[in-house]
């Protein structure tokens, strides 16, 4: 059987060169007082920001913070994560206040090739999560092509991961592809039923985002468990085994499952 990563298109994959790239990242980032105690996620899309620059690309950035209910919310805007990007990237970093429109264009425009603009937070608008294609329609006037670097979104059908793909030729980045070929190489290993738990940054809540089930993997939902929960979940389900990102610090937990083998990637 073809690997999934096999069947899409990457980046590496499109003549890039001198264009503009809108592209969605997960920068969910701990956050408190405009301080970001854990920069891992955005460490972890620099190599597909830094591929984008080498091909002179203006690169747009399209991410999201916390949960802002389609609404502003200063205590969830992204500008503490365009100062952190610029910092890890030395590329020149524009922030844009808004999303859509008018502000969000101008700076939009005033960026060269070469240069990052991260919009401001894509939560911030009902629309996004509505998936609405209007709203897509106006960010895709950004880019000529669209790169999807956010894997922890990717289950979602929101606007800056769904709708967006109507309009621009589309490719997944260097994270998404490591993330799929993981995938498909841990699936013909893996029993039926297994439990894939992807812990956030604080390392005290997880999004339950896949299981594997019939030899196939599928999403299965989207809430947010304590690890003690989860545990408790994935044993009234009849989960045989869990895999959990080794970057955590979840060890521990191991030996409260009834469960079976426990994976760390």
């Amino acid at each position: 059987m073809e690997k999934t990563v096999l069947k899409l298109v990457k980046v590496q994959d499109l003549e890039l060169k001198n264009k503009s790239v809108l592209m969605r990242a997960d920068y969910n980032v701990p956050l408190k007082d405009g301080v970001i105690s854990d920069d891992t996620r955005i460490v972890a899309s620099l190599k597909t920001v830094k591929y984008l620059l080498s091909q002179n690309c203006k690169v747009v950035i399209m991410a999201h913070l916390g949960r802002p209910k389609g609404t502003p919310d200063p205590k969830y805007s992204l500008k503490p994560v365009a100062a952190r990007l610029q910092e890890l990237t030395g590329a020149k970093v524009f922030f844009a206040p808004a999303a859509i429109g008018p502000e969000a264009e101008k700076v939009v425009e005033s960026a060269r090739n070469g240069e990052i603009v991260l919009l401001e937070n894509i939560r911030f608008y009902k629309e996004e999560t509505g998936n609405d294609p209007e709203f897509a329609k106006k960010l895709a006037k950004y880019g000529d092509f669209f790169v999807q670097e956010g894997f922890g979104v990717v289950h979602r059908a929101h606007a800056s991961t769904d709708a967006i793909t109507r309009y621009l030729p589309g490719a997944i980045g260097f994270l998404v592809q490591k993330e799929l070929e993981y995938l498909d190489r841990a699936m013909p290993m893996l029993p039926t039923g297994t439990l894939f738990w992807t812990p956030r940054p604080d390392l005290k809540i997880g999004t339950t985002a896949w299981i594997y089930a019939g030899g196939a993997h599928h999403t299965a939902m989207s809430y947010d468990l304590s690890a003690d929960q989860m545990i408790d979940w994935a044993d009234a389900m009849g989960i045989e085994s869990v895999v959990i990102d080794a970057n955590t610090n979840l060890r521990d937990f191991q030996r409260d499952l009834k469960l079976g083998e426990v994976f760390y990637h």
